[in-house]
C-alpha cells in the first residue's frame, strides 16, 4: 500500500520508499499459530532466498535493520547472516549492510531476566560494560570477509 501497487487509490508511490529495512533473528521462522521452525529443518528457508524474494519484489537497496542473537549463539548466527548475505549479494540482491540489533545486553522487557546479547555486556557496578570477545572477533572476521568479497565482485565486472 505504502509504495502504491495495493490500493493505489490511497496515494501510496514507489518514490516514497528508498530503502528496504529487514529484520532477521533465529526465531523469525515459525508455523502460523505454532512453533518455530528450527535452523536446519526441511521446511526452514534460507535467508539468502528470503534476501532475493524481496529484492524481486520491491526492486530497492535493502539491509538488514535487525539481527543478532543472545549467548553464546551470537558469533555463529553472525557469521550466518553475513554467509547469507554474501549468497544473496552474488545472486543479485542489493543489500547494503548489515546491523548488528541490539548492540547492548539488556534487562528483559516483559520480566526481570538479563538478555545477553549484543556485542557489549549489561552494565557493571562500576558503569563499565564487557565487550563480548567472540563477538567481537567474529566481527572482524565478517569485515575483512566482505573487503574481500567487494574486491571479489569488482574485479569481476
Amino acid at each position: 500500500m505504502l509504495i502504491g501497487r495495493v490500493e493505489p487509490e490511497l496515494g501510496g508511490s514507489e518514490d516514497v520508499v528508498d530503502v528496504i529495512g529487514l529484520n532477521f533473528y533465529p526465531h523469525n521462522q515459525w508455523y502460523l499459530n505454532g512453533p518455530t521452525i528450527p535452523m536446519g529443518h526441511h521446511e526452514y528457508r534460507a535467508l539468502s532466498e528470503m534476501l532475493v524474494e524481496v529484492a524481486e519484489r520491491y526492486k530497492k537497496p535493502m539491509f538488514i535493520a535487525e539481527t543478532g542473537a543472545e549467548g553464546s549463539g551470537r558469533p555463529a548466527w553472525l557469521h550466518y547472516v553475513c554467509d547469507e548475505v554474501r549468497d544473496a549479494t552474488s545472486l543479485g540482491a542489493p543489500v547494503q549492510g548489515i546491523c548488528l540489533y541490539p548492540v547492548t545486553a539488556y534487562p528483559g522487557w516483559d520480566n526481570s531476566r538479563h538478555a545477553e546479547v549484543g556485542l557489549f555486556s549489561t552494565i557493571h557496578a562500576d558503569g563499565s560494560r564487557t565487550v563480548r570477545k567472540p563477538l567481537a572477533d567474529e566481527l572482524e572476521r565478517q569485515r575483512q570477509s566482505f573487503l574481500a568479497f567487494e574486491e571479489q565482485q569488482a574485479s569481476a565486472l
